[in-house]
């Protein structure tokens, strides 16, 4: 199986796989946060030209799915979210197949039209998983992770980049903004410029 990008037509496969994350988030306004996810996911679904989500199905049972946003100012992409209908991640089992299929297709497909870094947000309770499941990843450990800012708790960030990453409501709850750079022997271009004087 591999992991494809998904249409309006998967529109209530990928809220039912979302269902089954809405328990993770500790905010208080868990209506707004359902509303501004639904809104974002049936755009991506109908649009694509921007948004995309990702999806990776087992037999016709939609197993993981990631959304893909990509910057129309500047060559980087966001992910806004991700969800899986396993949770291998709290069973101790990395990423698992399905989700990995995602990050890969989201990863290479980007590289492939020139964009090698990303953004994301990811509560800092939770943020000690991503480096050591990323470090086990065979498409995480081609990238370079930083934390890039710590947004404090029911604060905006201060930077648009950063606002994209963190998403439009607010959190109760500190968040790292982290950034993934696609190292040098993956790049088809130098990570860094050398100008001839």
């Amino acid at each position: 199986m591999s992991a494809i990008v998904l249409g309006i037509e998967n529109l209530d496969s990928v809220i039912d796989l979302l269902k089954n994350r809405s328990f993770f988030s500790k905010q208080t306004n868990k209506d707004q946060v359902w509303e501004n996810l639904i809104s974002k996911t049936q755009h991506a679904l109908s649009d694509r030209s921007r948004d995309r989500i990702i999806g990776y199905f087992v037999n016709d049972s939609l197993e993981a799915i990631l959304a893909q946003s990509f910057s129309n100012r500047i060559p980087i992409w966001i992910m806004q979210y991700y969800a899986t209908k396993t949770n291998n991640i709290l069973l101790g089992k990395g990423y698992g197949e399905p989700l990995e299929a995602c990050f890969i297709k989201a990863m290479t497909d980007a590289e492939a039209i020139g964009i090698y870094d990303f953004w994301w947000s990811v509560p800092v309770k939770y943020a000690k998983n991503g480096p050591r499941m990323q470090k086990s990843s065979p498409s995480w450990i081609r990238y370079e992770v930083y934390t890039d800012a710590v947004i404090s708790a029911n604060t905006f960030p201060k930077y648009e980049l950063h606002t994209q990453a963190y998403g439009s409501v607010l959190k109760p709850h500190d968040v790292f903004i982290r950034h993934a750079v696609c190292k040098q022997e993956f790049r088809s271009v130098p990570l860094t410029r050398q100008y001839n004087f």
